[in-house]
């Protein structure tokens, strides 16, 4: 690089810089200094409270084409065969896409008390009651009491019960500020970390095995426990695959006034009214069901702070961990990165504009990022922190593993201007990519005439940086784990006619009008969809039982063909699904066989485009 001089060591994960540079303090810089500190105290409150916003009408949206604007009337977003619209203008129009709306209204969220936060960035606000199994596959889940309004009025559902194996870690008793993530940890709440090699509840506690060998620990002695780590990238797929199967959905995320945050897709959300007046926001209720709920969650409209939308090859870079960040702050004073904030944690903003994620940082720092095979670009604006007024100076780059210099800013002064990286492209790199994101501070020499002569206002925003991956490797991997998100089929071969077997996708289960939820159907390529399996038959009661039901609005019959070893293939007619009554299941006896094993074949034939199959269950006697 010709404007740093950088060492670029490939086992540290970045690029350690070495600036060299000499300053004389004469009394014209010590009072120039003087006056920046002065105004970089009032800058730095107004930065943390977000300036601008009371100014603003109750709600600003932005869109996929740089365009945003606020509006105070809010209109039909009650229901889902309307179209909302802010002032009169679309929100979701075929021209261009939503990609944030915010509620003005509602101050920055708190990060709550007590909470179970989740693999991929969901905060769940209560406290665990219990853990229990569910289902004929016996799947682990937490019982969530949670600390926010969750149900539709006058519903009887109380809690949420969340997949056990989406829990990155369980909160009691929390500081406002998150705390560092400890895999396979155990803090109690007299301030002990107890590192255990492996974690799980028994008997309404936590059992761990530590050095010492297995401890139980009540939950009401814990503050916190954390559970194993699991790499973002290898989240983000198993996310899709139980999400949107099909990749064709976009990704929903909201964030609540109570801290709630959860992420789902367009497919999988429903708003609804409940109350007298149908306009009147008051009423307006929107569901969402993230991946690791097997409940219903509702929230208020009028309790989302914030609600982000992006497609499933273009994820924001904020939603993924920062693997190291180094920092060379000339005055001493380290300014630590903030996710989705300001560096002085306040609002991320560019001139008059608010912008939906990002990362603040103060230069001289550098941030180093993973990426998988898929991972093929990334594109990011930028500018001086709008507090920093006409001062500043940084100039930005973005580094390859190889220390390569893949993209190069001009030098920044002041904050009137926004940046744009456009799409940076990796380049041919065999297996995982690390990309470096730097924010230099432009010292010695190189510092322009008249720009502060130290760091102190250096404070950069990286506004809504992206990264673009290659769909056809990413739906490739989506399929490759999709099985998986079918509990009923655990246990399964399932093989198909040809290439991808079968399409999963979602559909709105009203049969419970206080708690509509989202469930997810099989829909065979053609011509059929298999699976296989031995059994050991036990005697002759033994039988198969199917739990299947298809969509009520599917109009075509599904039939099913079950052969057990070379008999004469069974052929049963799919019912259409019914979760408020559980319609009895499909029989396959398997007695005349008692004390063999024997092969089972299950095939789901393809009749046509909306021929799709719940299944809910398989469960052997």
């Amino acid at each position: 690089m010709a404007v740093l001089d950088l060492e670029f060591d490939p086992q540290a994960y970045g690029a350690q810089m070495k600036i060299g540079f000499s300053t004389r303090l004469n009394l014209k810089t010590i009072l120039s200094l003087l006056g920046i500190l002065l105004s970089l105290t009032l800058y730095s409150e107004l930065g943390r409270l977000g300036y601008a916003n009371e100014k603003l009408p109750p709600y600003t949206c932005a869109f996929d084409d740089g365009s945003w604007y606020s509006g105070s009337r809010l209109s039909s977003w009650n229901k889902p065969d309307r179209e909302p619209t802010l002032d009169g203008k679309k929100l979701f129009s075929t021209k261009k896409q939503i990609v944030w709306f915010k509620n003005n209204q509602i101050e920055e969220p708190q990060t709550p008390l007590s909470y179970i936060e989740l693999y991929g960035g969901d905060i769940l606000p209560g406290r665990v009651i219990e853990q229990r199994q569910v289902g004929g596959r016996a799947e682990s889940v937490l019982v969530v009491d949670p600390a926010f309004s969750f149900s539709l009025p006058n519903s009887e559902q109380k809690s949420i019960r969340v997949k056990e194996s989406w829990v990155q870690r369980i909160v009691e008793a929390a500081d406002r500020e998150y705390s560092r993530l400890e895999p396979n940890t155990l803090r109690t709440r007299d301030g002990k970390n107890i590192n255990a090699r492996s974690l799980r509840w028994r008997d309404g506690g936590i059992e761990a095995l530590t050095e010492s060998g297995l401890e139980k620990f009540e939950l009401s002695n814990l503050q916190e426990v954390h559970y194993s780590q699991r790499k973002p990238w290898e989240v983000y797929i198993d996310l899709l695959a139980g999400l949107s199967p099909s990749a064709d959905a976009r990704i929903f995320r909201v964030e609540t006034s109570g801290g709630v945050k959860l992420t789902s897709t367009t497919d999988r959300f429903l708003p609804d009214v409940r109350g007298g007046n149908s306009n009147k926001e008051d009423n307006w209720f929107h569901l969402l069901q993230p991946v690791w709920s097997l409940d219903p969650i509702w929230v208020k409209h009028i309790e989302i702070y914030k609600r982000q939308y992006f497609e499933p090859e273009e994820p924001p870079l904020s939603f993924f961990e920062v693997e190291n960040v180094l920092y060379r702050q000339p005055l001493g004073v380290i300014f630590p990165l903030k996710i989705n904030s300001n560096v002085l944690g306040g609002i991320l903003q560019s001139q008059d504009q608010d912008f939906g994620w990002g990362f603040g940082v103060h230069a001289e720092t550098s941030m180093t990022f993973s990426f998988p095979e898929e991972a093929i670009a990334l594109q990011s604006r930028f500018s001086l922190d709008p507090s920093v007024g006409q001062g500043g100076c940084v100039q930005v780059f973005i580094l390859d593993g190889l220390g390569k210099e893949l993209y190069q800013s001009p030098i920044v002064v002041g904050s009137e201007k926004t940046y744009d990286t456009q799409w940076v492209q990796f380049g041919q790199t065999v297996g995982n990519k690390k990309i470096t994101l730097v924010c230099d501070a432009v010292l010695g020499d190189r510092r322009p005439s008249g720009a502060d002569p130290l760091d102190i206002r250096d404070h950069l925003n990286w506004l809504e940086p992206k990264v673009k991956l290659d769909p056809f490797i990413l739906n490739k991997k989506i399929q490759s784990r999709v099985e998986q998100f079918i509990p009923a089929w655990v246990g399964w071969n399932v093989v198909g006619s040809k290439g991808y077997s079968f399409k999963r996708d979602n559909f709105l289960d009203r049969h419970n009008y206080k708690a509509p939820h989202f469930r997810q159907a099989v829909h065979p390529r053609p011509p059929f969809l298999r699976l296989e399996r031995p059994i050991q038959v036990k005697d002759e009661k033994s039988r198969i039982e199917l739990f299947v039901g298809k969509p009520s609005h599917s109009y075509w019959n599904v039939q099913f063909i079950v052969q057990v070893e070379n008999e004469k293939p069974r052929v049963y007619t799919v019912p259409n699904w019914n979760s408020q009554h559980r319609h009895p299941p499909l029989i396959v006896p398997l007695g005349q066989f008692a004390g063999k094993e024997v092969n089972v074949k299950i095939t789901q034939l393809e009749k046509g485009p909306t021929a799709r199959v719940h299944w809910d269950d398989i469960q052997i006697h």
